[in-house]
């Protein structure tokens, strides 16, 4: 029996969408435009060759009208029909742990963001390194660790690893980047704050000073993060 308070939509009538559904469609709409998902537009990116306008993010459009859509899904048709027939025969790579819909929705998204030039090692570190910055129930106090002439034992294995691979001296082929400062930051539990709190106008030493008087276990954990030994540091890292 029908609810009079929550009666049924009619037909033609518009519904608003889910906080899903306008989340979904945010993506796309971040995608096709050429935008960061959830952020602005990247400005590192740089143009794609003019022999390649199918890879080019196509322009903002209004998708509540078919004729945009078209016009960004008519280049990719081919792949499409290349990623169904595939999965469709098992010799996709990801066949046996995708469905059919999710094959061709992530392919898709994938056209839209691919770049044909590989990312600079030098740009892919400048986006990595961007910091949120610190606020909230945690201390955060940076330290910096000095170097001896003792340290430099790691470098010189790299060094005669990459001669011992290639069979010969490499030291002409490369520049041996110089041995530096290791920067780190101690990180703990800040109890007397909210969670919208700005760190205290205070130096580092200071701030790792007040984060002991409310430590309560001997324990410290040392947490190596990730970014493959060249990728992002602690900022990007932080509980």
């Amino acid at each position: 029996m029908a609810d009079p308070a929550h009666p049924r939509p009619k037909a033609g009538d518009k519904r608003d969408p889910s906080p899903k559904s306008r989340r979904r469609n945010s993506i796309i709409k971040d995608i096709t435009s050429g935008t960061q998902v959830g952020g602005s537009p990247d400005p590192f990116s740089s143009p794609l060759p003019n022999d390649a306008p199918r890879n080019r993010p196509a322009a903002a459009m209004d998708w509540t009208q078919p004729l945009p859509i078209i016009k960004a899904l008519a280049p990719k048709v081919p792949m499409i029909g290349k990623t169904a027939f595939m999965h469709s025969l098992g010799l996709s790579e990801t066949a046996k742990y995708w469905d059919l819909r999710t094959a061709v929705t992530v392919n898709v998204i994938r056209s839209f963001v691919f770049t044909p030039e590989p990312t600079s090692v030098g740009k892919s570190q400048h986006i990595s390194l961007r910091d949120p910055g610190v606020k909230g129930k945690v201390w955060i106090a940076n330290v910096t660790l000095p170097i001896t002439p003792d340290d430099d034992d790691v470098r010189q294995a790299t060094f005669g690893a990459i001669d011992h691979l290639a069979g010969s001296p490499q030291g002409d082929l490369y520049t041996a980047p110089e041995l530096t400062e290791i920067t780190a930051e101690w990180t703990g539990y800040r109890a007397g704050a909210s969670s919208s709190s700005p760190p205290p106008d205070i130096s580092d030493a200071d701030k790792y000073a007040a984060m002991m008087k409310e430590v309560v276990s001997p324990t410290t954990v040392l947490y190596l993060h990730g970014g493959a030994y060249y990728l992002m540091d602690p900022a990007t890292h932080r509980p």
